[in-house]
């Protein structure tokens, strides 16, 4: 878990707390209505393999990579759409890999947590593969995670990021989906985040208030989020009491549990978190953990840092004790060195 500098609170825009509200963008060739590219994968690692885009099937295709942190961190959400919409194919669609025999183990462990198809690109010919070329990068993205919708009219719906689908999919389920209005709205959302960034470069704090708060209108399911990057931006321009504030708003009121956990770590990762910062990222792990039934390693570390903090000792070895045993192999030499740390009374530094 890190968190994030004042330096990258632009690209926090784009990844933060697991749960992007913006992509980066390139010009697109494939666009919204345009017709669906050939489907042109590799091998089939999970699932019942599917060979073409068919008319009258919706497709969702969920682009990712084994080194993708924010991949790792939608594909529970995912699996979950899966379910609730098990008319709708979806597909989790390898690309940009590093090294593709890490592709199955990696689905191996993540087990139930990804629970719809898998498929690697087909780098049979010359470029990054045909998916990552002939979808992705036509239409115009350069991060991921990033899906991609298909119609029943085997046309592009809807192009974003995999925690902003729900009311996409909810919407073309109940036949109410109007792709031309998501696109509008998705520019206009381009276009803020651009202003956003600038402001935070130069460091309007105003500038950037202003322009969070209208796109937290235009994505309502967004909003916590929004409020950690708004604490981010004023606690590191001087605004501690604002950034207090907006703070304590998000932890007593968020339903979301990785923006309360993106939330505890900042302020539990300040230079010198104050008595009451800590008491504000309490209360928001606290609800974190509630909301995922405590078995979340990564938010339990966070309470445990918190711990720690306060002195509380035994509980942070414990805590960090139970996140050990329910953590991925990946996490397990980073939650060791908080364990060790804690039997010696240290915080360590945060990662």
């Amino acid at each position: 878990m890190r968190s994030p500098s004042l330096a990258a609170a632009a690209a926090l825009l784009l990844t933060l707390a697991g749960n992007s509200f913006a992509q980066s963008t390139q010009p697109a060739t494939l666009k919204v209505g345009d017709p669906a590219p050939l489907l042109t994968v590799g091998k089939w690692v999970k699932g019942e393999p599917v060979t073409k885009i068919e008319p009258g099937k919706i497709y969702v295709l969920d682009f990712w990579a084994t080194w993708c942190v924010p991949c790792r961190a939608a594909m529970p959400h995912m699996t979950e759409l899966a379910k609730k919409y098990p008319d709708m194919i979806v597909i989790a669609q390898n690309v940009w890999e590093d090294d593709v025999d890490m592709v199955k183990p990696f689905v191996d462990e993540m087990g139930d947590k990804l629970g719809y198809r898998v498929v690697l690109d087909d780098l049979s010919k010359p470029g990054r593969g045909a998916m990552a070329d002939g979808w992705l990068d036509a239409a115009g993205k350069t991060v991921i995670p990033t899906v991609i919708v298909v119609g029943k009219d085997s046309k592009i719906a809807w192009v974003g990021h995999p925690m902003e689908l729900d009311p996409v999919l909810e919407q073309i389920a109940a036949d109410k989906f109007d792709p031309k209005a998501a696109a509008t709205t998705q520019a206009r959302e381009e276009t803020l985040n651009q202003q956003i960034a600038a402001a935070v470069k130069a460091k309007d704090v105003d500038a950037v208030l202003a322009g969070t708060k209208e796109l937290a209108a235009l994505r309502p399911s967004d909003a916590d989020s929004i409020g950690v990057f708004e604490f981010n931006v004023l606690s590191r321009n001087g605004r501690p009491d604002a950034a207090r504030v907006r703070a304590d708003g998000v932890a007593r009121t968020s339903k979301n549990p990785q923006a309360l956990n993106t939330l505890a770590w900042a302020l539990a990762t300040q230079p010198t978190p104050q008595p009451a910062d800590l008491k504000i990222a309490r209360v928001a792990i606290d609800r974190a953990n509630e909301i995922a039934g405590n078995k979340e390693s990564d938010y339990l570390d966070t309470s445990a840092r918190i711990y720690a903090l306060e002195k509380d000792w035994p509980k942070a070895v414990a805590v960090v004790e139970q996140a050990l045993r329910i953590a991925e192999s990946n996490a397990k030499a980073s939650l060791q060195k908080s364990l060790d740390a804690y039997n010696k009374q240290e915080v360590p530094v945060a990662e």
